[in-house]
């Protein structure tokens, strides 16, 4: 079944090895990102943000991962080579009646 304590490192290593993408982006929002800082300030332990944020609910996970993408290979190829590593880095992980929604937000950078 699926660990989501490793599973958001496992993807970003994955995602971080395809030609094409130049970075990994935190895809907490904006709502987290006030909520860890706030936590920081009050002297909790500082937790860096998952670069790929991964939910599981009921038989439903949503993965969600922010890259940035070279202008150097067309991006449409990028995009079809981060989500075929998402989906083959899933495929041992996560059973048969899990739905799986993938969103990959890209940032091109010239």
């Amino acid at each position: 079944m699926v660990d989501a304590t490793t599973l958001p490192s496992r993807l970003t290593a994955a995602i971080e090895r395809i030609p094409g993408v130049v970075g990994v982006y935190p895809s907490e929002g904006a709502t987290d990102t006030a909520a860890r800082k706030i936590r920081s300030g009050l002297g909790a332990r500082s937790v860096p943000p998952a670069h790929v944020s991964v939910r599981l609910e009921d038989n439903n996970l949503a993965i969600h991962a922010n890259v940035a993408v070279s202008a150097q290979i067309p991006t449409p190829l990028t995009t079809t080579l981060v989500v075929a590593a998402i989906r083959e880095l899933l495929r041992g992980a996560v059973g048969t009646t899990v739905h799986t929604t993938i969103t990959l937000t890209v940032n091109r950078i010239a």
